[in-house]
């Protein structure tokens, strides 16, 4: 995201991850929904730390 500020940098970059890992699940046999899973509730976590503050 080229927008971005400086705080959410973060936030963008674990999106990025998650994405990722998405597209690497849907062209691979490998099952990484538990990775994923754990790295959405970091996410959650940090965007309510973020924009709550």
């Amino acid at each position: 995201m080229a927008g971005e500020l400086e705080f959410e940098k973060p936030v963008v970059e674990l999106r990025e991850k998650i994405a990722e890992l998405k597209r690497f699940t849907q062209d691979s046999d490998m099952d990484l929904s538990s990775e994923i899973t754990k790295l959405e509730a970091r996410l959650e976590r940090l965007e309510e730390d973020i924009y709550t503050n």
